[in-house]
């Protein structure tokens, strides 16, 4: 988690699916990255727009295919692909879920081993629900994600990419 990360940040929307995202957004990092690095940083856009950054600096994606990996059962290298592992179904269905919460999936990279790839997700602090989304899930995706201690059982709101500490008893969550 780079430094400068704007650790304030509260962002409410369909955990399970952002946690979903970035799960991938991770993995995907890891898994074609073998030296160097891999940062994360939120940035606050606008006041009402949180920017999540996932930079590593593994092999890159050629600029003519960085639209090409959010389709379907699409993958740059299957000769990576298959040492690393994958369906080509992670991106899109990654893409999907961020467009669903009225925020936006893409990436940039120069294409070059060693500078690698940096994947934006941009969300509204306050998740839009879509016609997509079932109607049972609209007051779910409404309500603030929050932690529960289990040790004094004070309850807080989630900040991504900061250490779950409980604001009560500071015992620290996993």
């Amino acid at each position: 988690i780079e430094p400068d990360s704007d650790q304030e940040i509260e962002i409410y929307a369909d955990n399970t699916r952002i946690r979903q995202v970035m799960i991938n957004l991770v993995n995907n990092a890891i898994k074609f990255t073998e030296t160097g690095k891999i940062s994360l940083k939120t940035a606050r856009l606008d006041g009402a727009r949180a920017l999540i950054t996932i930079k590593d600096t593994g092999i890159g994606i050629p600029i003519n295919e960085l639209e090409t990996i959010f389709q379907e059962f699409t993958q740059v290298d299957t000769s990576t692909t298959r040492k690393a592992g994958g369906t080509g179904l992670g991106l899109p269905i990654s893409r999907r879920l961020v467009e669903m919460h009225g925020g936006r999936l893409w990436a940039e990279s120069a294409g070059v081993e060693g500078e690698g790839s940096t994947f934006f997700v941009e969300l509204p602090l306050e998740a839009r629900t879509t016609e997509v989304v079932e109607k049972k899930e609209k007051s779910y995706m409404a309500t603030p994600v929050t932690l529960e201690c289990s040790i004094c059982g004070h309850r807080q709101p989630y900040k991504p990419f900061v250490p779950a500490v409980c604001q009560k008893c500071e015992s620290q969550w996993l």
